[in-house]
């Protein structure tokens, strides 16, 4: 159930944003592939829907609107707790 918990992969993504030296142009890659490791483990969880805004809001820090939008499509598939919420967005 470990790799399933939605709660674990967003403080293990938080501690990455905060340990990581933003200046190392590998940072963005390591913390994309792990959002990337999270919504492919717990994506699809009913109550996944804060890992999904955490991702998008990421990408769009990040100024990646194509990453933004290609996540939107992914959740749309998705049945979760705000889907008419991700809809709308």
């Amino acid at each position: 159930a470990i790799p399933l918990s939605v709660d674990l992969w967003i403080h293990y993504i938080n501690f990455l944003k905060e340990t990581l030296d933003p200046g190392d142009p590998e940072t963005n890659n390591t913390i994309r592939g792990t959002f990337e490791h999270a919504v492919l483990a717990a994506g699809t969880d009913f109550r996944s829907d804060r890992l999904w805004e955490m991702y998008i809001n990421w990408e769009n820090e990040q100024g990646n609107l194509r990453e933004v939008t290609a996540i939107y499509d992914r959740i749309l598939g998705i049945p979760t707790q705000l889907y008419s919420h991700h809809f709308q967005s």
